[in-house]
């Protein structure tokens, strides 16, 4: 999802954490991505319990409402992605979002695009699956659920690390970045997949 459909600006939202707080950037991230984070997007500590952890650590005093909406305000619409997604869609393929995530993440997405999460024909979110991206297991239960086999599926993700793991299982993995992307389109249009122009 991020990087391909939505952006999120984390710099601005470490900015704004600093500003509020007095840290630098780098003590707040610090903090931010440590074992705790990861275990928020396993779905093993509730987002709840992460924010109260990280806004005691760092005395932030923002509610967890006001989080979820400071995250909500940095993301955006990927116009490429999206292009992508609804040119497939169209085209008769069955379109599915595979994210790592918090609860707050999926939260503070539906405050900015109340009706994200129902475009696609299924969400696997790490947070209620118990696993993340790159491990394998979450590729192949995805291909379980939708009763697919990894050698009939696309998939297409920012991060390389996710896409070499994709590809290891069988899937045909496509990095998805502003530098890739005609590219990607290119070998999507060989292959018959979409029409779409850049």
């Amino acid at each position: 999802m991020s990087g391909v459909l939505l952006d999120f600006d984390t710099d601005k939202l470490r900015q704004n954490v600093a500003d509020a707080t007095g840290h630098d950037k780098s003590y707040i991230e610090s903090v931010w991505r440590n074992e705790k984070y990861h275990l928020s997007e396993l779905g093993q500590v509730t987002s709840e319990e992460f924010y109260e952890y990280f806004s005691h650590e760092i005395r932030l005093s923002w509610s967890y409402e006001r989080f979820i909406e400071e995250w909500s305000v940095i993301c955006d619409e990927n116009t490429r992605g999206m292009k992508l997604f609804n040119e497939l869609k169209q085209n008769g393929y069955k379109v599915y979002i595979l994210s790592n995530l918090a609860e707050y993440h999926k939260l503070a997405v539906e405050y900015r695009f109340q009706d994200f999460w129902k475009i696609s024909d299924a969400n696997f979110l790490s947070y209620q699956m118990g696993m993340l991206k790159p491990d394998h297991k979450i590729y192949h239960s995805v291909c379980s659920q939708i009763e697919k086999l990894p050698e009939d599926c696309f998939f297409f993700d920012d991060s390389l690390e996710n896409i070499n793991a994709a590809k290891e299982v069988g899937i045909s993995a496509y990095h998805f970045t502003s530098l890739e992307h005609n590219r990607v389109l290119q070998e999507l249009k060989e292959k018959g997949i979409v029409e779409i122009s850049n």
